[in-house]
């Protein structure tokens, strides 16, 4: 009885080491995991920069139902590769497309914008909005111009003079 009884504390005993092993084996992923994470800090210390050539287009005075397009081109002026996580329009007549991928140091990229004016009139200003890893992080780009709305009939029309 003695032996079953002392079988059973050693048992007891090795499981308890060997859950102790694993707590510690989950205390060095932590470890590791934060040295990664230091130096992953560290990394990020180091910044990137978007330049434009311009920030803001004048598109003139065009006729309602056109579509003006326009291309921005920048600049990466930092020291680690430039990512677009996103681009958001003001208005949805507003569509913008991108160089999604990441932008080396020193590389250019463009982000093209088109404006269709179908049911706008008057004095119209779109912005589209970069979300960048910048340390500004936003950037904003502007189109600006007038809308005419021009009558599609001139003088009187046949179908409608009296007879």
């Amino acid at each position: 009885m003695h032996a079953t009884f002392y079988t059973v504390l050693l048992i007891v005993f090795l499981a308890s080491c060997q859950s102790k092993s694993k707590e510690q084996e989950s205390l060095n992923d932590v470890a590791v995991d934060s040295s990664l994470l230091q130096k992953s800090n560290n990394t990020e210390s180091a910044t990137t920069s978007i330049e434009f050539a311009e920030t803001e287009y004048f598109f003139g005075t065009i006729k309602q139902g056109d579509v003006i397009q326009h291309t921005f081109k920048f600049k990466n002026t930092g020291k680690i590769p430039l990512v677009i996580s996103n681009i958001t329009a003001s208005c949805g007549c507003t569509t913008p497309e991108y160089t999604r991928e990441p932008v080396p140091p020193g590389g250019e990229g463009e982000i093209k914008v088109e404006f269709n004016s179908a049911g706008k009139q008057g004095q119209q200003i779109r912005t589209v909005t970069i979300t960048a890893n910048t340390p500004e992080i936003t950037h904003q780009l502007t189109l600006k111009g007038e809308v005419r709305v021009l009558d599609d009939v001139i003088g009187p029309r046949k179908d409608k003079l009296p007879q």
